[in-house]
């Protein structure tokens, strides 16, 4: 708790030492808890819980670019910016949410950091096979509380609607605009 109520009050950067400074317990003691392993998917299901009071809900998918320069950041490659137009240089995250439809409501649950083009093709994988893989990580917990998932336009393709339907879930999306596409999926 002590932690939350630090993010929150802390001007500027937030780092090890400024949370030692301004918090009750010292510099070390955050990097210790920080590098233990901690279900953040399973923290953010329970607040929902309490903070979600609708019938109704579904989970949300929307991959987001984040601006980022430098050589060494890990899986740092061209993803589309959807606000440029374009691909651009940076990061990407997958973020995952709750939707509680009934009160126009949503939480996100976890947001998880998409690899670059090469190391995802030193996988044999694209895009969709790594959001499927993500979304399968989290399944079993993502099941107690919708089947559906809502997404945009470009993830009404064949293979992750397939992908959806193998892991027992629905796309909720709308049509892509390309017409030969509609022919794929619903044939």
């Amino acid at each position: 708790m002590e932690t939350f109520i630090l993010y929150l009050v802390i001007p500027g950067r937030i780092n090890f030492l400024q949370l030692g400074r301004y918090g009750k317990s010292c510099e070390q003691r955050f990097r210790q808890n920080f590098s233990k392993d901690f279900d953040w998917l399973e923290f953010n299901l329970s607040l929902s819980d309490k903070v979600l009071t609708g019938d109704r809900k579904a989970i949300a998918i929307d991959p987001s670019y984040i601006s980022k320069s430098g050589k060494n950041t890990p899986w740092i490659g061209y993803f589309w910016s959807g606000a440029a137009g374009q691909a651009k240089r940076g990061l990407e995250i997958l973020g995952v949410g709750l939707i509680d439809i009934d009160n126009k409501d949503c939480i996100s649950l976890q947001a998880v950091q998409t690899p670059d083009r090469q190391t995802l093709e030193n996988r044999d994988a694209n895009l969709i096979d790594w959001y499927l893989l993500v979304l399968e990580s989290m399944r079993d917990k993502l099941h107690r509380t919708s089947r559906y998932v809502v997404a945009d336009a470009y993830f009404a393709k064949n293979n992750f609607v397939t992908g959806l339907q193998e892991m027992k879930f629905d796309l909720v999306s709308r049509f892509r605009c390309k017409l030969p596409l509609f022919r794929t999926v619903f044939d």
